[in-house]
């Protein structure tokens, strides 16, 4: 299945896909980009580890733009200041909360 299209203002990228797809692969081009310019990144559809898990939160971290690291599950700088950012744009983390986390929150504004 191939989708072509362009972002709309926001920047995101909104398309259907089968409710048993695993995989896929996502290629965009810059406006005005030929076929050499492209960049490619492989997807793994519907996976993400348990938000409990270190890499669970990393990659929703990353998935709404706090992350820029690995998601390796390592517990340092980069995901310390991305849960610092993202509790400075929603507010303080959970009462409760396991070190390192602010899950529900994370959750709640992630959506899963």
């Amino acid at each position: 299945m191939v989708h072509c299209g362009k972002t709309g203002a926001d920047g995101l990228i909104e398309h259907r896909v089968p409710i048993d797809a695993e995989r896929g692969d996502l290629t965009v081009w810059p406006d005005g980009a030929s076929e050499a310019d492209e960049y490619r990144w492989p997807l793994r559809i519907g996976h993400l580890n348990p938000e409990s898990d270190v890499k669970g939160k990393q990659a929703r971290l990353k998935n709404l733009g706090f992350y820029g690291g690995k998601i390796d599950g390592a517990l340092g700088d980069k995901s310390n200041a991305a849960l610092a950012a993202f509790e400075e744009k929603h507010g303080p983390a959970d009462e409760g909360r396991e070190e390192g986390g602010c899950t529900e929150k994370l959750l709640d504004v992630h959506g899963t």
